[in-house]
């Protein structure tokens, strides 16, 4: 990352980030590709899709040191939604900044494929379940889901709002 303008200055000066531009090179955009082999630890022998992936070329000495830490820790990883329950908001929440100037737009309803058709009801009682989504009262605001593939197989739900999140 490179911050740019007349009030950024060097890396260990202080700056007001207020009046600095951003600018992030192109190329960390592109999904990387591990440098080596990495090998899989399995975080749960009853679970055998939670595992740490770590280089080869780490060494086993530090190896072994990583794999402790993560082990001892393993109580802060959170593998999915659920186990983040009782997150404060302080330490994690999402804000939208949207400018009020722009009108709402109601988005025409997009028809899936079969498959899709199934996976979007079981994503959707899935994260009611866990309280991570709510019931939303105003339809006119809603925003198209944008299914995914994970790399794993199942499916990535995300919400296509470009047109209804200009930024402010």
């Amino acid at each position: 990352m490179i911050w740019a303008g007349s009030m950024c200055r060097g890396p260990d000066e202080p700056r007001d980030r207020n009046m600095c531009t951003l600018v992030v090179p192109e190329e960390s955009f592109k999904k990387g590709r591990p440098h080596d082999e990495i090998r899989s630890i399995p975080f749960d022998e009853r679970n055998t899709a939670k595992v740490f992936k770590i280089g080869t070329k780490l060494g086993e000495e530090h190896g072994a040191m990583l794999i402790r830490v993560l082990m001892a820790n393993r109580d802060t990883f959170a593998w999915e939604p659920k186990d983040m329950r009782g997150v404060d908001p302080e330490v994690s929440s999402h804000q939208l900044y949207v400018d009020p100037h722009y009108k709402p737009i109601n988005q025409k309803k997009r028809t899936f494929s079969e498959e899709k058709g199934e996976a979007i009801p079981e994503e959707v009682d899935k994260l009611m379940g866990e309280k991570a989504i709510g019931e939303f009262l105003f339809p006119k605001w809603l925003a198209n889901v944008v299914l995914v593939p994970k790399p794993n197989g199942p499916w990535r739900m995300c919400t296509d709002s470009p047109t209804s999140t200009k930024p402010a």
